[in-house]
């Protein structure tokens, strides 16, 4: 069993180095939420908590996401830490905030945790210049079957913007409390510095100490 989980980490950091998907290790559940919360986790980890707030259309999300992607996943493989993802529109002015929601809210759509987080990683792959007008209603549903999310209430689902509201109600939720930007990043609670959020050192260094 040593073995494998060396393995995987291995291959997990290889991925990541060259920007590729990362997939999930045996015995990792992702569950969504109604609230648009997707928690990562494997049975009888430990008690950290690592929360993940971020907007799909802020460029440093997605730079946190490049280096992060396969620590998170290897974290909540070894049993480490549930991880949960807190999609949100940190932006208020356009088009940032249009692009942002319009992302979330078609993210919601998706109910099944493992292409949500495929899902995850089109939206970042496809992330629009900012400033520039983007992530269409069309292409978001086209990055749901990329991501094998093909049924037709999806796209129903990211045509009608269905959850837009929602996604406003709990970003608004989320700044009310405290949010001042993304990625945030908290372990139990505790908001990390840059300089452990933007690595992947300093992201295992403060999950492995809080455990």
């Amino acid at each position: 069993m040593l073995v494998c989980v060396a393995v995987t980490v291995f291959l997990l950091r290889r991925d990541a180095r060259h920007g590729e998907p990362v997939a999930l290790a045996p015995g990792v559940t992702v569950t969504t939420a109604a609230d648009g919360t997707v928690t990562m986790v494997k049975k009888g980890a430990g008690r950290t908590v690592v929360d993940v707030y971020e907007d799909f259309q802020c460029p440093i999300c997605k730079e946190f996401h490049r280096v992060n992607d396969a620590t998170l996943k290897n974290l909540a493989a070894e049993g480490r830490a549930k991880v949960v993802y807190h999609p949100v529109v940190i932006f208020s002015g356009e088009p940032l905030a249009g692009n942002s929601t319009r992302a979330a809210a078609a993210a919601h759509c998706v109910t099944d945790g493992a292409r949500w987080l495929a899902y995850q990683d089109q939206l970042f792959a496809h992330q629009p210049e900012e400033g520039s007008p983007g992530f269409s209603l069309a292409d978001l549903v086209s990055y749901g079957t990329a991501a094998g999310e093909t049924g037709s209430d999806f796209a129903s689902c990211v045509r009608s913007q269905r959850y837009a509201a929602e996604v406003d109600r709990t970003s608004q939720a989320a700044i009310s409390g405290g949010l001042t930007g993304t990625p945030t990043v908290k372990v139990n609670g505790r908001a990390l510095p840059t300089n452990e959020t933007m690595t992947a050192e300093g992201l295992r260094g403060a999950v492995v100490a809080a455990g």
